[in-house]
Parts: structure tokens; sequence; C-alpha cells
């Protein structure tokens, strides 16, 4: 066992407060959990230090990265006892572990993250004779060099529970938050209380507790509202069979009505959720199903006031963004607060009774006013306010709308789809199998089968013939052995797994393709490249358009979830599924998007951004290489193609636009092998790279680098200076203000010998961010388009459904009128360059609305300017080429 005191006087059987974690460093142990953690409690500091240790955690040592894996469940527990039983005479009372997984070990915890503050007596079943011990989850004292905020502000909050039961003044986090509550149970109660809260409160949380993460399936199981974050109401709406349900959800829906009216007449109120798009999502779904009092428009408009309501999932992203990750969950937000408060039955709620639901409910809605005034001010103080008017909380409104009106699916044709996939699929297989090597390595895994039988076997002995291993495509470690093994195609590995195993993903497999001309390992490599992303597709898309719910109008639609904080360049993800993952160039896109149709009546028509990356990245940095291709007509790849092989040029001018334009048809070759290069080093990518995933010599690659850096050395001095302020502020500043938050790259000299993997990993990111951010154009134009619609009489007409990177998709009623308003306002929009870091006078952003029809596999363009009688002309010669559509 070796472990550590923490000052001279230090005598072992004095020991109270024990450290448990892998590393033992005494200076930033002691600077990390003493200095500003017990001591800055208050306590003396040598009486402290006097009793302080820390042992070192057991570890293994696995993989190639020789990453620290903790022992087994049994072993972990082996080990307390005897740690325990080697310490019972000393005086030790608590106990700070820096691992999740010997926490949970010893505690029997589920989540140790949200358990920090908590002190809780070891696992009765396990180490009962330990029950003497109070026992407490803290970070990794080496996490504050990543994330010193956070890692901090987590020590802060255990050692003060430390600190107070030391003083006989501890509490378990979420004790006693609730001051004052009131469960109404009969309808009376409700409506009176529903009244009070009208009259008497302007600022209130909201919650609601659902039975699915499916607007159809969700209800209204509870909902709690709280004006402060000791106070609040919880009632049950859907949760008990023979309760008024209908006569509660006319209540509720009355309520917003009017707490909205009130609003609009000049009595400002204010709604608060956290993760307000699935909260109001449900809401506006549920209590619009079955009124006959008020429309859809009203209750939508009601609910969804964009000026009424904050998401405090937003406001804490925008308070915490950083290139070191954050949680935004409610519990992970408030867990100094509330503590644990998580019921572990929460996915069946009907198995909690109702009490403790409604319990549940208000703590969130409680939660949530503790989650709004820690990082309310944090968001302002940061100048994040106009962000969030700006971009996010509109964006919010329009998120709830397209989760609303869903993807428009075709069921008969994702059956048909899903058939010949599968026919996709067996056809990859049978070219796998069929490869000679494949075969040879098949015979390899037999080999090993029939020798791990005979090493268990005493008397009988097994043969070949006995064996029945086959090689599975969609096996990792398979896939692994057959491709790097030198023994088989023996490939460079170009890319480990978190484990430190060879990795086999999809984009690995394309790079192999550079590393070998023999034409049946291509053509194996080709067939293993869409096995997996057939697979890919049975796996995710199909099944989720099977379970595409029937709508109002008889049609299937796909509602997914849309996430706003979701990634560190603020760009909007999805998931359930993820439609960003939606595959759009290649091959195999047909398959998923001839789904997708538009119901009867309707259009499927969207509007994709014109190369807005390429365009702001000219735009932003002002490169005068970037900015050329759009002011001179330069063909970008043609203008990189003669930079990195003009020397095998010489008939190119590299002054005259036509002549390098020419390079396409002159040097067509050169162009393509321009492309690949060029991705990996826009996006930080070195030479490295370019030898590992494309195939180049590592001269050429070095050329190549040198050459590509020698072209927009304009963006590279552009993005330095930009990298230099975030060493400078510890922050990073994106589109329409955003701040990315940089932990690392403060804390690193300015030198690449002196600079830690990690904090040049941060700089590509908060690099890369300063481009991908402005994605929340496609957000800005969104919301601006659909402020009009809402206010129009289209608004019944035109339905936004997703937004996918820089593309948005509306269901347009199948008017030419219509349509022209449509194409006309919504390119109008994309042009929008008003922000100062975007404007020029001669590059201009743009982009040209389309009409999938019959499916979204079949894209048909409007030009910007045509008119009611031109798209009646287009839509006529459409109809004739998809008789059938």
């Amino acid at each position: 066992m070796r472990w550590i005191g923490f000052s001279n006087d230090f005598e072992p059987n004095d020991v109270e407060i024990l450290i448990l974690s892998y590393e033992l460093d005494y200076a930033e142990m002691k600077k990390t959990y003493l200095d500003k953690g017990l001591i800055a409690q208050g306590e003396p500091a040598k009486h402290i230090l006097d009793r302080t240790a820390a042992v070192q955690l057991p570890y293994l040592l696995s993989g190639p990265k020789k990453k620290k894996k903790p022992l087994s469940v049994a072993e972990r527990r082996e080990w307390f006892n005897e740690l325990f039983e080697k310490l019972k005479h000393t005086k030790i009372k608590h106990v700070l572990i820096a691992n999740p997984d010997y926490y949970k070990t010893f505690t029997g915890s589920a989540k140790a993250a949200l358990e920090v503050g908590s002190l809780t007596p070891p696992h009765e079943d396990h180490f009962e004779h330990l029950k003497h011990l109070r026992v407490g989850f803290i970070p990794n004292h080496k996490m504050a060099f990543y994330d010193p905020v956070k890692t901090e502000a987590s020590i802060t909050t255990a050692m003060k529970s430390v600190a107070e039961d030391r003083q006989g003044k501890y509490k378990d986090p979420g004790t006693g938050i609730i001051k004052k509550c009131y469960y109404p149970q009969t309808l009376d109660e409700i409506r009176n209380a529903l009244t009070y809260i009208l009259v008497n409160k302007s600022r209130l949380t909201c919650d609601i507790e659902g039975f699915s993460l499916h607007i159809d399936d969700a209800g209204i199981a509870s909902i709690a509202f709280a004006w402060n974050k000791h106070e609040g109401i919880a009632f049950q709406v859907d949760w008990a069979p023979n309760f008024p349900n209908q006569d509660v959800r006319r209540l509720l829906l009355n309520f917003f009505i009017r707490f909205y009216e009130t609003h609009k007449k000049g009595k400002e109120r204010r709604l608060i959720f956290h993760n307000a798009s699935y909260d109001l999502s449900v809401l506006i779904h549920q209590l619009s199903k079955d009124t006959t009092t008020h429309d859809y428009e009203e209750i939508f408009d009601a609910l969804a006031c964009e000026d009424m309501i904050h998401d405090t999932k937003i406001i804490s992203y925008l308070a915490t963004n950083s290139t070191s990750g954050n949680k935004l969950s409610l519990k992970d937000q408030a867990v100094e607060f509330a503590g644990n408060y998580a019921v572990e039955e929460i996915k069946d709620i009907t198995k909690i009774p109702v009490q403790e639901l409604l319990e549940y409910n208000l703590v969130d809605a409680l939660s949530t006013w503790y989650v709004y005034e820690k990082n309310m001010p944090i968001m302002i103080a940061d100048d994040q306010m106009s962000v969030y008017k700006e971009i996010f909380r509109p964006s919010l409104i329009d998120i709830i709308d397209m989760q609303l009106t869903g993807l428009p699916v075709h069921m008969p044709s994702v059956h048909g789809s899903e058939a010949e996939l599968m026919k996709l699929k067996a056809q990859a297989e049978a070219t796998i199998q069929g490869n000679q090597v494949v075969q040879d390595y098949r015979h390899h895994l037999r080999q090993m089968e029939i020798s791990k039988w005979n090493a268990r076997l005493k008397k009988k002995r097994v043969t070949l013939s006995d064996a029945s291993a086959e090689f599975n495509p969609g096996s990792d470690s398979q896939l692994a052995g057959l491709l790097f093994d030198p023994a088989f195609f023996g490939f460079p590995v170009l890319g480990k797994t978190d484990s430190g195993a060879p990795s086999t993903k999809g984009a690995i497999l394309k790079n192999l393709k550079n590393h070998t001309n023999d034409v049946p390992t291509l053509e194996l490599l080709d067939a293993l490249i869409e096995y997996k992303d057939v697979s890919i597709l049975l796996s995710t898309f199909i099944p989720a358009f099977k379970n595409a719910r029937k709508g109002p109008d008889g049609w299937h639609y796909l509602h997914g979830s849309f996430n706003l904080g979701g990634t560190v360049s603020g760009r909007l993800s999805s998931s359930d599924p993820n439609l960003q993952n939606i595959p759009s160039g290649s091959r195999l896109a047909k398959y998923i998007k001839r789904c997708v149709k538009a119901p009867p009546g309707y259009l499927f028509m969207g509007l994709d951004f014109d190369s807005l990356e390429d365009k702001i990245s000219a735009l932003t940095t002002k490169d005068p290489n970037k900015l050329k291709v759009y002011t001179d007509g330069y063909d970008g790849h043609c203008l990189r193609a003669y930079s990195y092989f003009g020397d095998n040029m010489p008939d190119i001018d590299p002054t005259s636009v036509s002549s390098i334009n020419s390079i396409a048809v002159k040097y067509p070759q050169e162009r393509q092998d321009s492309k690949a290069p060029t991705f990996a080093l826009t996006y930080g990518g070195t030479h490295h790279a370019l030898v590992t995933q494309c195939g180049i010599d590592k001269a050429q690659a070095l050329d190549i680098e040198q050459k590509y850096h020698q072209l927009y050395k304009h963006s590279d001095d552009w993005v330095d200076l930009k990298i230099q302020g975030a060493r400078d502020n510890g922050y990073i500043t994106v589109a329409f203000g955003l701040r990315v938050r940089t932990p690392l790259l403060g804390q690193t000299l300015n030198t690449k010998r002196h600079t830690p993997y990690q904090a040049l990993s941060e700089a590509r990111t908060a690099g890369n961010a300063l481009g991908q951010s402005w994605g929340l154009l496609n957000n800005r134009a969104a919301t601006a388009f659909m402020k009009k619609v809402r206010s129009t009489y289209f608004r019944a007409e035109i339905r936004i459904c997703c937004q996918i990177h820089d593309a948005q998709y509306y269901l347009v009623k199948a008017n030419p009128y219509i349509v022209e308003w449509f194409n006309r306002t919504l390119s109008e929009e994309v042009k929008w360059q008003n922000h100062p870091d975007i404007s020029h006078p001669d590059v201009h952003l743009s982009g040209e609305a389309s009409i999938f029809y019959p499916t979204w596999a079949e894209e048909h363009s409007i030009p910007n300017s045509a008119s009611a009688m031109d798209i009646k002309r287009i839509g006529q010669e459409i109809a004739e080429e998809y008789p059938n559509g």
C-alpha cells in the first residue's frame, strides 16, 4: 500500500480524512483538495494537514496507451476490506474517492458525478462492518488542469460537506429545499391553485413528467410550477386512469392561455423551463389534441411565446460552453442544490407512488429556479445575452415547431428501401466471404477455436472439421485482425479506439484504399465499406422510419429531437434518430431519402446555403486567395491543385483565371487529388494525416502541407491571432458573439514544445469552431423566415420540418403562389450579411430552394427569381417526368 501524509507531523494513527486516488502527487493534491478545498472552509490548516492522508488505488494498465483501468468488482471489494483491516487502528471517519468505479463499488451508488457533496456509508451488503465511515466522491485532482472552473467547483462542494460534517452541521444535499409546497388533488383545488398563481406570480418555472420521450405517448403525467427555488405546487394530470384528466387538461390549457394574454397586455410574465423543447412540444401536442375552444395556432403562440420563455438548459450551455465539454442535464446542473434526487424507476413512472412522483416533479421545478439563478448571471457577465436573445431563444421556437411537424414518411417506400438495403448487405457479405484472404482468416479463426477446445478437454480431441467459426464483418475485433495482422492484409493502423485497439470505422476503411493498388483487396474494402454503411442505415434510420407515427391526416411523421447546445460550435444537433447523419451525397442516400415524401396536397421543399463554410472562411479571414474564388471567378480546386502540383503543369499561367480554371479539363486527376489533402489540412490536420489518410508518401505530404499553408498564410495568421487571444483570455469568440471557453490554452506555454497534446487539440477545436459556428446562420434564416410565416395566413400552409447542417426543409402547400412567396422570402433571408464579421461588397451568401418530388431523393431547383407562372411550369414538367409520383 502506497500512501502519503500532508504534514511533517503526520502520524498514521491520527488520520481522520483519507483520500483514495490513482495518482499520488503531494503538491497538486495539497493545493487542490486541501488549500482550495478543506482548508478554505475555515478549519485551521495545520489541523487538516496533520489529519489527512492519501492512499493509491490499485489499477491495471490496458492497451498500447497503458490506460489505467480498475480491478474487477470482486477484486475492488477485497482490496477495500484489506485496506481498512490495515487501517482499523486509525481515526478515519471520512473517505474521499477520486475514481467513479471505486466509489460506486464501495457505496453501491449508480452515478458518482451526481453525488458530489453527498456523504454516504459504505455498501451495507458488502461493507457492513465499515458503516461508521462517511464516503464522498471527488473529481480527480488532475482534472483541475484540464477544466479548472468546473473541477474546483465540484471539489469545493465535496469539501464543504466534509467540513460541515466535522462540525456536526452536515445535511444531505437537497435536504429541506422544499420550504412551502402544495399538492392539490381535486378539480376545485387545482382550479384554485392555478388561479392563485395566475393572479399573484409573474415568474414561474415549469416542469412536466411524461410517460415517454415521444410526444404522442408522453401524455402529461404530472406538472409542477415554482415561483422561487423553495416554493411551488405540483399536481397529477394523466397519471391515474380514474382521475378527471380531461377536466384538468382544460384547466391547464386555460391557465396557459390567460398567462400569455396578460403578458401580451403588458404585465410581464416569464415561464422558465429546463429543456423547453421537450416540455413545450409535449404540452402543445397534448393540450391541442382534444380541445374545441382553442385552435392549434393559438395554443402554439401561447406556449411558445419567444419573449415569455426562458430555457435554463440553453442558459447553462451559454454560461459553460467549453472545449472540455459540459453536462447540461438538470440533475448535473443542480447537483449541489438538490443532490442526487433521481428516482431509479423514473423511466417507468407508473411504478412510482403518485405522491413521490409529485415531489420529484416539484424538485425539478425548484432546481430549475436554482440553475436559472446560478447561470443567468454568468451568461450576462460573459456577454452572452445577445446571442441568447437573437439566435438561441428564437431557434427554440423553430425546434418546437419542427418536432411537432416532423418529417413526412411514406411507409411503403420504407419497406421497399429496407428490402433493397438487405439485398445490398447480402451482396456485400458474399463479396467479403468470397475473398481468398478472408477465407484464410476464417481458417485461422477455426484453428484458434479448436485450440481452445483441446486446451480444455482432458481426453477427447477435436479436429478442424468440428470447428464452426465464421468471419463476421460486423465484429470490430475480427475485422481488425483481418486488416492489420501482418499474417493477413497487414495494413498500417490509421487510428485507434479509446481502448487502444485498431479502429475499423468507415472513414478508416476508406483511407485504407489509399494504401493498396491490388484489385481484389480494393474490391474487398469497397464491400466492407458498403456492408458497414448499409448496416448503419438498417439499424438506425429504417427502424426510426418504421416507428413513425400516423398523423391526423393519415400520413406518417417522424418526430425527432433537436438540441441547442449539443456542439461546441453552437450548431444544431439531433437524436432519435440523428438526422444530421442522414447520408446526403453518397450512393446509399437515395434509400433513406426516398422514404421521405410529402402528404397529398403538399410539397416537400428545402433550401441549402451555397458553399457556406467556404464563403464564411473567406469572409471572416479576409484571405485574398480565398476571396478571389468569389471575386475573380477562380475554381478553388484548380487553384489548390496548381499550388500543390504546379511543377507538373508548365502550360498553366498562374496569373490567368481562365488558365487556372482550365486545369479541370487539362489535369483532372491532379484537381481530384487535391481534394482529400485540402479537407484534412483545413480541419487542423498535418502531413501525418496526409500520409495515413491519403496514402501520400511523407516527402510529398510535407511538400503539400507547406504549399497549403503558404497559399493560405493570411488565414493561418488570422486563426493564430484568435488562438493567442484564447491563451490570453481563456476563451475564443465565434459567430454572433458565442463564447467557447478554452481552459487549457490559458495554462500552457505558447510553444509546441511546451504545449501538451490536449492543448493542441483544444486549439484545433477552437479554430474549427471559428468557421463551423457560422452554421448558426441557418438558424437565423429559418427564424426570420418563420416569424414572417407565423404573421401571415401562410402559417397553416408552410410548416418547418427540420434543419440539417446548412439546410432547412419544409412542407409547403402545393400552390404556385404560395411556393413563389416561400421561394422569394426564404432565399432573401439566406442572403443576410448584416454582421460586421461577414459583410463584404462583392462576396455574397446565397441559396437556392428546391422541390423534392416525388420523394426527397429527387431534387428540382427553383431560381430565386421564379414567378408563380415559372413555378407552375416547373411543376408541370416535374409531373410529366414522374407521372406516377
